[in-house]
């Protein structure tokens, strides 16, 4: 397979926002931003902070994806969201 372009897909690099939104859509506003102010609290993201970075999204994504639950549901779609970015963004080539 030929090296892909993420710009072919549009895609954006996942932000932190992806996730807070998600969790306010599921918790309301001011749950849902206390629930990401604890996860992120829980892997050692303590606010104030800068935003995070893909490896630490990663890190919040994997501490959620440890939940039962909706949070269980945000943490899959956020790594889903991740692994595509990363694959679809970086060069790569299949070998016969």
């Amino acid at each position: 397979m030929d090296s892909v372009s993420h710009n072919a897909y549009n895609l954006e690099e996942p932000r932190e926002r992806y996730a807070v939104d998600s969790l306010i859509k599921i918790f309301g506003p001011r749950k849902g931003r206390d629930v990401w102010r604890q996860v992120c609290e829980s892997c050692g993201f303590h606010e104030p902070r800068q935003e995070l970075s893909a490896a630490q999204l990663s890190t919040v994504a994997d501490r959620m994806c440890r939940e039962s639950g909706l949070l269980n549901v945000v943490g899959q779609s956020l790594r889903i969201r991740l692994m595509v970015y990363t694959h679809v963004t970086s060069d790569y080539t299949s070998k016969p």
